[in-house]
């Protein structure tokens, strides 16, 4: 099969770069959400990064088939030479390339950023939820799954 022309690939790089700008979009959006702990937001954008995810996926598995197409490796020097060869104007899609890339390394640092944003607002979540239940006189136990169990405190059990 044949690979595809330069001006398709150069179509192919956009998409993909376009798609790694919406989903640092997204992902900003819900480090702000995450910051304000707007949960109604999360919910919505916690879909819409799954779609953005999930269109980039198939971006890159369409680019992953055109470059075993051309017999180039499936790896990073692959895809480069595949962005890189074939006619036109090597260099804009040598330019292309680099944005891409540094695209998706700014899309993998926001999204460990926002997990690490939702490890803190859990933490919160988690002390505030123990402290509402101590004062509740619900302590919690750990069976042996793990799992925490809650139970009612009771003072008539504690005798000597």
């Amino acid at each position: 099969m044949s690979a595809l022309p330069a001006a398709d690939r150069n179509d192919a790089l956009r998409a993909e770069i376009a798609g790694f700008q919406a989903l640092i979009n997204v992902l900003e959006a819900e480090a702000d959400a995450l910051r304000r702990a707007d949960a109604e937001a999360l919910s919505i954008l916690c879909n819409a990064k799954l779609e953005r995810v999930a269109q980039l996926q198939a971006l890159a598995r369409a680019r992953s088939d055109e470059i075993k197409r051309t017999g180039l490796p499936d790896t990073a020097a692959g895809a480069k030479a595949w962005a890189l060869q074939a006619g036109g104007d090597g260099m804009a899609r040598a330019q292309a390339w680099e944005r891409l890339t540094k695209l998706a390394l700014e899309a993998k640092r926001q999204n460990d950023v926002n997990g690490r944003l939702a490890a803190r607002q859990r933490w919160h979540f988690d002390a505030a939820l123990g402290a509402l239940l101590q004062a509740a006189g619900v302590s919690s136990l750990y069976g042996a799954d793990g799992r925490a169990r809650r139970t009612t405190v009771s003072q008539a059990h504690v005798s000597v």
